[in-house]
């Protein structure tokens, strides 16, 4: 049986892209990761290779899905080294290296003064292949059939681009989590963390895709208006086996955070931030309104440096981009429980 789509991941787990990534991966075979590529985000690029690797050994697919490194650095170098391990932690999966999968020989890595991880990389991953060679040639093999999910910074899409302007013709669709719509940010007062992280290749991604294939775009607000429930996501993670108590345990520390923060009537639930955009790509009927607009990355500037900029107006600056991307504003929730449960079952 030939799968319904053909999808490569992009990603910087962090907790939300490991349950982004086991929501994908349940999908098989109606779907087709071709791909898992690492970059530097919520945790360096190292660390995020390990975590890659133990939720794709949590679902038994190592030998089905190749997991290439990719980018270490943003675009530009700014000061100030910029992670979040405040909310994931450490090594970015909670801090909980000995919960099984282990971070240890059997997944490549071995614990080292309790939280910083280092690699075996033969181990680790046997395809020495750069994440953004990688990107490339998926993108050929598969050409206008592979949708990409962006669901960590995009420094990897933007290098790729640069180094192949057409990449975006030989895409079906590029599926981004980032950005915010109504400017309530999550790292500054109105940036996102993953365009803010690297807001260069933010605006290099949105402004050669969006002429010359679909982009769609689940903004930061999308995730906060469809929290899911507190009493529903505890129950579902609520049990003995493998999956079940490895999720619970490496989100222990966003789990504590977000309910401190829902207390405070700051969230109105959890929310697993990449999830939103999985549902998206896999399940595209789940969207229940959205907008094509054009818009455009802030670079400068200390206050809104790695804004998303949308014309809602149609004013227009050659800093937009040419093309429109869809902004998706609301999605129906029962799918996406639906698809995170199923990702359990």
């Amino acid at each position: 049986m030939n799968p319904d789509k053909y999808i490569l991941i992009d990603c910087d787990p962090g907790v939300d892209d490991c349950f982004a990534i086991t929501m994908a991966l349940s999908q098989n075979p109606k779907v087709k990761v071709v791909g898992i590529t690492c970059v530097n985000g919520n945790v360096n690029i190292k660390q995020v290779a390990i975590n890659t690797v133990r939720t794709v050994k949590l679902c038994g697919m190592l030998d089905q899905v190749p997991i290439f490194k990719g980018c270490g650095d943003p675009v530009i170098i700014m000061p100030g080294a910029i992670d979040s391990t405040a909310f994931h932690g450490k090594d970015g999966m909670g801090d909980v290296p000995d919960v099984e999968p282990r971070a240890d020989e059997s997944t490549g890595a071995c614990p080292e003064k309790a939280y910083v991880l280092v690699t075996r990389v033969k181990s680790l991953n046997p395809h020495e292949e750069h994440g953004v060679n990688a990107i490339m040639r998926l993108a050929k093999e598969y050409e206008g059939k592979l949708e990409i999910l962006a669901i960590g910074p995009l420094t990897n899409i933007a290098i790729a681009v640069r180094l192949d302007p057409d990449l975006p013709k030989r895409l079906k669709a590029l599926h981004i989590l980032g950005g915010t719509l109504r400017g309530h940010g999550n790292i500054t007062p109105c940036s996102e963390y993953n365009f803010y992280v690297d807001p260069e290749a933010a605006q290099m991604t949105l402004r050669s895709f969006s002429k010359h294939c679909l982009v769609r775009l689940v903004t930061y607000e999308t995730t906060l208006d469809h929290a899911v429930p507190v009493d529903w996501l505890d129950q579902l993670l609520n049990g003995k086996d493998k999956k079940r108590t490895f999720f619970r345990e490496i989100y222990k520390r966003c789990q504590n955070i977000q309910l401190h923060k829902i207390s405070e009537g700051l969230l109105r639930g959890y929310t697993i931030c990449d999830i939103y955009a999985v549902c998206v790509a896999l399940e595209p009927n789940c969207v229940k309104k959205s907008r094509k607009l054009r818009m455009g990355v802030e670079l400068g500037g200390h206050l809104a440096r790695g804004s998303l900029i949308i014309d809602h107006r149609n004013k227009g600056s050659p800093f937009l981009t040419e093309g429109t991307i869809e902004v998706i504003e609301e999605i129906c929730l029962v799918q996406l429980k639906d698809m995170l449960a199923r990702a359990f079952s």
